[in-house]
């Protein structure tokens, strides 16, 4: 059989470089660690991509997919992210211009039992998470995680005489390690200092001596947007030391058709466990 063409692989001429080419919205199955229970099955979506040189047509699309396949039922790491794009890249370079840059990131839902605070009643709460690797001149890897939490207003308890309007806000908090930082960062710690960061963590299942106590845990801690994005950037730096981060809360106001937010990044001080 005559060898078939490999067009991807032909030059261009155009001259003009691709920051990102290739597939997104890639699901498959994982198994990950669970804090609580050793494991958790997860359907993850892949977004992996590479670097193109002005020279080369086009990039293997094939081979970005083509490591994920064997992590089916074996468990699934940060490390075996690293692993899977460093490959990646290898793969790439061997068929043509060496790469400058590769990513591959994974989002999911992650699921973690939660027990009522006073009828004890237990419930699964869903939260986005995600994994990220980058290559390029300031490669690391990144941990995230979207929480839903309750945030009571400040200015509303304070003017009001009677209440004052709460919403749900969402705090998302991704962290940066260096590819070869051996240091676990749990998603269930990134989750609980999200929720400790609001005016009151969420239930999926709450009896009313549960909403009661909820209810007055909120008006107990009113916050800003702006004191939840400082609240966990405090109890980030508590925890874990020299990371860089970015923390961010988003309030879906009750009195308001718009939004609001806050948001912000840096680096932990080293006073942290790890």
């Amino acid at each position: 059989m005559a060898q078939l063409a490999d067009v991807q692989n032909h030059s261009d001429n155009r001259g003009i470089s691709l920051g990102k080419v290739g597939v997104s919205n890639l699901y498959h199955p994982l198994i990950i660690r669970d804090k609580a229970n050793g494991t958790q099955s997860v359907t993850a979506k892949f977004d992996i991509s590479v670097g193109l040189h002005p020279e080369q047509r086009g990039a293997h699309l094939s081979h970005l997919v083509d490591g994920i396949h064997r992590y089916r039922a074996e468990l699934f790491s940060m490390d075996n992210l690293v692993n899977l794009i460093k490959d990646i890249r290898a793969k790439q370079d061997q068929d043509g211009i060496p790469f400058d840059n590769a990513y591959i990131s994974i989002k999911f839902k992650y699921f973690v039992e939660k027990t009522a605070p006073v009828s004890g009643s237990k419930s699964l709460v869903g939260y986005d998470c995600g994994f990220q690797v980058v290559l390029d001149s300031s490669a690391h890897k990144s941990v995230s995680v979207t929480v839903p939490v309750s945030t009571v207003c400040p200015c509303s308890l304070e003017i009001s005489d009677l209440g004052a309007h709460n919403q749900r806000s969402y705090v998302t908090i991704k962290v940066d390690q260096q590819l070869d930082d051996s240091n676990l960062i749990w998603l269930e710690d990134l989750i609980t200092i999200a929720e400790d960061s609001g005016s009151s963590e969420t239930f999926t299942v709450l009896r009313r001596l549960d909403e009661k106590e909820i209810t007055e845990r909120m008006f107990a801690s009113p916050n800003f947007v702006e004191d939840v994005v400082r609240n966990g950037v405090q109890l980030l730096s508590d925890q874990f030391c020299g990371i860089s981060y970015s923390v961010r809360c988003e309030s879906t106001e009750s009195i308001h058709p718009h939004n609001a937010y806050a948001e912000t990044t840096g680096k932990s001080q080293q006073s942290g466990t790890f």
